[in-house]
């Protein structure tokens, strides 16, 4: 099995490409007259493309990231515990933020679900949970750091919720960035993270379905 390196500079390039697509910056560079779902496919599909060159880039190193099958039932079994354990936290959430509970239509569900993998859940704990706290971890930063960094990157990206007066929102993705990474380095393995990232999401549109726009 090839070894992980500690400082490869392209792997390094490349995920600091991937970093300003998951803050939407290149969003700048597309047509002005582009609609705000087309933009966001175009950048899940650069954040995907990106991802592709980087995991071929890591081709024999994967576990390093957190991507194995090792420990992957009991990580499995800790998004659950956490997915089980959110759905009060997201009841409280609709009421705090829309004054009452909005259902999802059940229609809605799968491709709620969907997306709140493919487009959220898969490509960020990739890239937050596994490239850049792997990252840190071979360059030898302490846990405190690599939870720290990873969480606070990852907070930046959602920092809209902060500018546009949503607290609440903003410090439940802080939070949820401080258990991933906990989750992640527990384990050694980022199924866990993945699958309570979806869970929340999901969990939150079930509530608040019926007002998505509110949001």
């Amino acid at each position: 099995m090839p070894r992980a390196r500690a400082f490869d500079p392209p792997s390094l390039t490349l995920q600091g490409l991937l970093l300003l697509t998951l803050w939407g910056l290149p969003a700048a560079l597309l047509p002005a007259g582009l609609g705000p779902g087309l933009r966001y496919l175009s950048l899940s599909l650069l954040r995907y493309v990106l991802l592709g060159a980087l995991l071929a880039r890591e081709h024999g190193r994967w576990s390093a990231i957190y991507l194995t099958r090792r420990n992957l039932r009991p990580a499995l079994s800790d998004g659950l515990v956490f997915a089980l354990a959110f759905v009060p936290v997201a009841w409280l959430y609709a009421r705090a933020t829309l004054g009452d509970v909005y259902w999802l239509p059940p229609g809605e569900l799968p491709a709620t679900l969907a997306a709140a993998l493919l487009l959220a859940a898969l490509p960020e704990e990739v890239a937050y949970r596994g490239l850049f706290l792997g990252s840190l971890a071979r360059m030898g930063a302490p846990v405190w750091a690599q939870v720290a960094v990873t969480s606070g990157l990852f907070a930046v990206q959602h920092v809209r919720y902060l500018l546009r007066g949503d607290p609440l929102t903003f410090t439940l993705v802080v939070a949820f960035g401080v258990v991933a990474a906990a989750m992640t380095l527990r384990r050694r393995n980022l199924a866990g993270a993945v699958l309570a990232h979806a869970a929340m999401n999901t969990l939150i549109f079930v509530f608040i379905g019926g007002r998505v726009g509110s949001l």
